[in-house]
């Protein structure tokens, strides 16, 4: 089975507005609720908490797989309930 889960959004915003967002584990926490341990590196695990009202006590984590400034930023994550 897939575990995944994919949401579209669509916002007015540049696209290094976005990129930064993506890239930079502070904004990255407060676009997609979460805060993260630290900043995210290519080939290690991010962790984080969410902390959207009701699921504070759902853990985060993502693997970032490969930089391309400015192009493309996988992210496979996933979340772990306590």
């Amino acid at each position: 089975m897939d575990e995944r889960i994919e949401k579209r959004i669509e916002r007015k915003a540049p696209v290094s507005r976005v990129w930064r967002a993506l890239t930079d584990h502070r904004e990255f926490g407060e676009w997609f609720r979460v805060k993260l341990d630290g900043p995210f590196v290519t080939g290690q695990v991010s962790r984080g908490q969410i902390t959207y009202p009701g699921y504070e006590h759902v853990k985060w984590e993502a693997t970032c797989r490969k930089w391309s400034p400015k192009g493309s930023f996988p992210l496979p994550g996933r979340s772990i309930p306590k």
